[in-house]
């Protein structure tokens, strides 16, 4: 604006915009985009219109996106000299897998291992890919045994935290392989030697059952009085029943 009678020329007021970075989990809405703005500032209680703008949505992968000017104007008296834009980056979304325990008993099949999302959650329609494993088969003894992570995966868009389950396998007496596993003898030898120089070698059953064909004396003859099969002696072999 100029003023022929006085001179008096009224110029477009310099204003700079830069964009505020921002960031936010896969999957969540954006948050707002804001500005700060420079230069010789806005007087008169003048503000700017329209929006900051960006290409990122709530399915955009895991990444940086750039915040542009969009729709961001100011009025003719103003000149917006300069916009720096920011970037919104997006995150990996926190997911927990939890491992359901699980039992059954001994020589039959696993069951379905199965387990809990959590976390914030699978978003977009997207799914975890693979199973999780365990060390235990139908063969494996009566005991506690881990389930773990396996193949059990999620895509980049997801930071994974895996918290391992138990398969518990429980005995089932009536069997005839859980009983011959059970009496089957396994032998270990100690490196001490007794008063006669034999070897000490400890005999330890699975299942604690105990030998049936009579105990020996310290003197190498004859049944102990006891007759506990607790302890029996040859010339040069000591064997200890636990």
């Amino acid at each position: 604006y100029a003023d022929a009678a006085t001179g008096l020329s009224v110029t477009q007021r310099a204003l700079t915009v830069t964009a505020v970075g921002q960031s936010r989990a896969y999957g969540d809405d954006n948050p707002p985009l804001t500005y700060v703005v420079g230069g010789a500032g806005l007087v008169n209680g003048d503000s700017l219109a329209g929006a900051l703008a960006t290409a990122a949505g709530a399915a955009s992968n895991v990444g940086g996106y750039a915040i542009t000017q969009g729709t961001l104007a100011a009025s003719s008296n103003y000149a917006i000299t300069a916009f720096a834009p920011g970037t919104l980056t997006v995150t990996a979304r926190p997911l927990t897998v939890i491992a359901n325990d699980q039992s059954r008993l001994f020589g039959d099949a696993n069951p379905p291992l199965t387990y809990v999302v959590g976390g914030d959650g699978l978003v977009n329609g997207d799914a975890l890919s693979g199973a999780l494993v365990t060390t235990a088969d139908p063969a494996s003894l009566p005991g506690a045994y881990p389930i773990l992570q396996g193949s059990l995966a999620v895509s980049l868009n997801y930071a994974l935290t895996f918290d391992p389950g138990e398969l518990t396998v429980t005995a089932r007496m009536t069997s005839p392989a859980l009983l011959a596993a059970l009496l089957q003898p396994t032998f270990v030898q100690t490196g001490a030697a007794d008063q006669t120089g034999g070897t000490v070698v400890t005999f330890m059953p699975v299942g604690g059952a105990a030998d049936t064909s009579g105990g020996s004396d310290g003197t190498g003859g004859g049944n102990d009085a006891a007759n506990d099969d607790s302890i029996v002696y040859s010339p040069r072999l000591k064997l200890k029943l636990n």
